[in-house]
């Protein structure tokens, strides 16, 4: 309580500072708090919030699927004080998930802020007839152990389809998903199912029942559209997490039925993004693609202006069965990315060898890899090598003209692991050399990284090496950089 007491005279004693010359201080505190709500308290500040007309236009803490209006209300709230900071910064990121509001002075009064740290997200799946969840924590990963009510109606677990569903129709509610002592708050929209006369249903029976038997011996994945969902399992997979402006956005994916037989019909691809307001949300069929092989689907597309995505939102890639006029096509499988506008740091290019010195005969082997900051391939990457010779001695017979730039070429980078460069025997000339290989990396983005290996190379076939093991010393003859057996004799 004294802490609650000593922050809300902090925020009155900016404020009354402030009026003490207004011409040059904010009419704002400088101090943000924020303050801990219970679950009850965070619904009916959530129910208000979509009750106000403005609730879609406050940004105070936005955060995908996060309501953050302002609210008039007593000091009741402020009962568990949890930190503080400036008012011109943000929330800092290390706020642990639950709900909040936070409070500052403006004027000659305190504004509280509902600001809620959700730990899961949520997509609303529209089959035309339930209410079906999908749920991922923050890591992206399935959350299948959450509580969830639509008003007081519980929804049930699908441990086959990995969501949530509430069958039938039901009126527009808030939706509560408990996860890891988290209550999340979530709006649904009412889902009116149309009714049918008795003599119109019966009929739509008989007709279902004759495709059936038309159908019955067709292959397990032409049957009902309505099964199509819940018969089939797969994967799909991006070339990069998470997408910035001008990206290429490229998608593969690989579906089966339950019995492991891939499916091979043509599937609608679309763009996708689910908000609780029909203005911020998007369902847009990008193409239609034909397996290039039984179960196999890809695409790539450049993102652009004309598929009007927002930064900072995530999207979805849904691959949709399609069906016959005025019916929605099916979502078969799907798959979330994040679009923002993040800059990518230095290019990392690392190259390497197995070994410092090298004995003719034996293969000189450059491995080199190139990434960005999420770890992952430059796929575009082109690499320029020059091999120096910075030193050569010890001439055999029959040396001739060596020349100060021994080789170069330019190589492709390989789109997974490393890229090895086997240098030719036939380069070397007849003595001892120290190299310099120079690497330079050239992205698409002009962006480039260079890169030094320095190597030795001895001409004479035959070494005696030594190398420490543990406690002893191992003595080795080598004649082309292979351990060959001889006699020997020890002296001391």
């Amino acid at each position: 309580m004294k802490k609650l007491l000593s922050f809300i005279l902090l925020l009155w004693a900016c404020h009354t500072q402030a009026q003490l010359s207004l011409s040059t201080s904010s009419n704002t505190s400088e101090t943000v708090g924020l303050f801990r709500i219970t679950d009850q308290e965070a619904r009916k500040l959530f129910r208000d919030a979509l009750i106000q007309t403005a609730y879609s236009q406050q940004n105070y803490y936005q955060r995908e699927n996060t309501a953050a209006p302002e609210f008039q209300v007593n000091d009741g709230l402020l009962h568990t004080f949890i930190r503080s900071w400036k008012q011109n910064e943000e929330m800092p990121a290390d706020v642990p998930a639950g709900n909040y509001v936070t409070v500052y002075a403006r004027n000659n009064h305190l504004v509280y802020t509902y600001a809620p740290v959700q730990n899961v997200r949520m997509h609303i799946l529209d089959n035309q007839n339930d209410l079906i969840i999908s749920v991922l924590d923050n890591k992206d990963q399935m959350v299948t152990n959450a509580s969830i009510w639509l008003g007081n109606k519980k929804l049930r677990f699908d441990p086959d389809n990995h969501y949530y569903i509430l069958k039938g129709g039901h009126k527009d509610d808030i939706i509560t998903i408990k996860s890891n002592g988290v209550a999340n708050y979530f709006y649904a929209k009412e889902r009116k199912i149309k009714r049918m006369s008795q003599l119109k249903y019966r009929y739509l029976k008989l007709r279902s029942f004759l495709r059936f038997q038309h159908h019955r011996y067709r292959r397990p994945h032409d049957d009902d559209d309505e099964e199509m969902e819940s018969k089939v399992t797969g994967f799909m997979v991006f070339n990069k997490p998470k997408f910035k402006p001008g990206d290429s956005i490229r998608m593969k994916a690989f579906i089966t039925d339950l019995k492991g037989n891939p499916i091979n019909i043509p599937l609608e691809l679309h763009l996708t993004k689910y908000a609780w307001f029909n203005n911020d949300q998007f369902d847009t069929m990008l193409v239609k693609l034909t397996p290039y092989r039984p179960g196999a689907y890809e695409f790539s597309f450049l993102q652009n202006e004309g598929l009007k995505m927002k930064l900072d939102k995530d999207y979805s890639l849904c691959l949709k069965k399609p069906r016959s006029k005025n019916r929605s096509p099916l979502p078969v499988i799907s798959k979330d990315f994040h679009y923002e506008a993040y800059e990518l740091s230095e290019l990392i290019f690392k190259i390497r060898s197995e070994k410092t010195t090298y004995q003719r005969g034996t293969p000189i082997k450059i491995f080199l890899k190139a990434t960005d900051e999420n770890d992952l391939p430059v796929l575009d990457g082109r690499v320029s090598v020059d091999v120096i010779i910075d030193r050569s001695e010890n001439y055999a017979p029959g040396a001739t003209f060596i020349p100060s730039k021994l080789w170069e070429t330019t190589l492709q980078l390989e789109p997974t692991g490393e890229t090895i460069l086997t240098l030719p025997d036939s380069i070397f000339p007849k003595a001892d050399l120290s190299l310099r290989v120079n690497c330079v990396l050239k992205s698409s983005s002009n962006d480039n990284r260079n890169e030094t290996l320095h190597l030795n190379y001895k001409w004479e076939a035959a070494a005696i090496r030594f190398e420490k093991k543990g406690d002893f010393l191992e003595i080795n003859y080598e004649e082309n950089g292979k351990p060959v057996p001889v006699s020997h004799s020890y002296c001391s």
